[in-house]
């Protein structure tokens, strides 16, 4: 397991062990959080909250959000898109919509 796959898609937070559960490289599901979790979270979150510390954020290397996507579907469908400037072809879920800015939040697997 890499940290991206465990964290928000600016790279700044670690995702919720709920929203982790939905990844599909989970091979079994649990509502309870395992202790891996909560020692990582230790380990990387400034006081207990979700906000990484600055050595784990990435920003340089993870910035999608704001990208524009052309033909917003509804939420929780998958996206795929690609960020030229990467090279990569990201894959997600779609968690929010901003019709006004044509925007998005994506979760990426």
């Amino acid at each position: 397991m890499f940290l991206n796959q465990i964290t928000s898609i600016s790279e700044n937070e670690l995702l919720e062990w709920r929203d982790i559960n939905r990844k599909i490289f989970r091979t079994y599901q649990s509502k309870i959080a395992p202790q891996w979790y909560s020692k990582v979270k230790d380990i990387l979150t400034i006081n207990n909250s979700n906000l990484l510390k600055p050595e784990y954020v990435r920003y340089k290397h993870w910035k999608f959000k704001g990208d524009l996507l052309n033909h917003l579907t509804k939420e929780k469908e998958i996206a795929t898109f690609y960020h030229q400037a990467l090279d990569i072809v990201v894959l997600g879920t779609i968690k929010k919509i901003n019709y006004r800015t044509n925007t998005c939040d994506i979760y990426h697997y």
